[in-house]
């Protein structure tokens, strides 16, 4: 149990949206080689609010321009708690520590080509293949996910205005064969709001993404980020609060994987 302890409370932060949440990788997650990214067809209307979203978050060139970024969050599910730090690197680069409470710190990583994971108490080190430890990176970034909402489907549609905790929004449809989502975008300041996510099969909500709090505006360097997240289930909430987050100082060296996997990696090379 305490080596799966960890990922337990992490695995309930990924399932809290869905598969493929950040499906717009550049970069192929089993073989790294540079590929298109797949943008839905996007009607004027959405694109107009989605455009609103990203200026307001601090503008495309600011949301493009940055190399890695750098954050600590804290993780809460009952009486659960961990704290997360993670930093990452474009294109797939990243480095994660859960501090968990009576049981230590588990690491997960990402060099460019390998994976890997350090498990408490005692630091254990299992490989993890390529495919694995971005997939795992990308689920677990919400504040990716809030950046392009829209981009893990194929469907998008404006609906007509609604009011989320009484805040008037404009609303966005999400769809996939398997999945859909309506996006929240508070009318006043063009952020998003809310995801709420549907069950195709009962057709109706199963859980909801909701953006507690924003960063202060005033303090844009060079993004807005959320600094808090309640992630509502059928039987429990999700809280996910953040202590900062920073961008463009994270050396690439951070990244390089431990020595037993160098060494493993020189020998399979020699």
């Amino acid at each position: 149990m305490i080596r799966t302890a960890p990922l337990t409370l992490t695995c309930i932060a990924l399932l809290s949206y869905g598969p493929g949440l950040l499906a717009q990788s550049e970069v192929s997650p089993s073989t790294g080689d540079e590929q298109a990214v797949v943008v839905p067809a996007i009607p004027d209307d959405a694109r107009l609010i989605l455009d609103r979203s990203i200026e307001a978050m601090g503008g495309a060139e600011a949301m493009a321009s940055f190399q890695s970024s750098r954050s600590t969050c804290h993780l809460e599910l009952g009486e659960l708690k961990t704290t997360l730090v993670m930093l990452t690197g474009k294109p797939n680069l990243f480095l994660t520590r859960h501090e968990i409470e009576g049981l230590g710190v588990m690491e997960m990583g990402f060099d460019g080509t390998q994976g890997w994971r350090k498990d408490p108490p005692d630091g254990t080190l299992t490989k993890i293949d390529k495919e694995e430890a971005i997939d795992f990176a990308e689920r677990l970034d919400l504040q990716a996910m809030v950046r392009h909402p829209e981009r893990t489907y194929s469907e998008i549609s404006v609906l007509p205005q609604e009011t989320f905790e009484r805040i008037p929004c404009s609303i966005l449809s999400m769809k996939n064969e398997d999945r859909s989502a309506k996006a929240y975008f508070d009318q006043e300041t063009g952020l998003l709001k809310a995801i709420e996510l549907v069950d195709p099969k009962a057709r109706a909500s199963n859980r909801r993404v909701v953006i507690a709090e924003w960063s202060d505006p005033d303090k844009m360097m060079p993004l807005r980020w959320v600094r808090a997240f309640r992630v509502e289930q059928p039987r429990e909430t999700l809280m996910v609060t953040y202590d900062y987050m920073t961008f463009d100082d994270v050396p690439e060296s951070t990244f390089i994987a431990p020595a037993e996997l160098q060494e493993d990696r020189r020998d399979a090379d020699g």
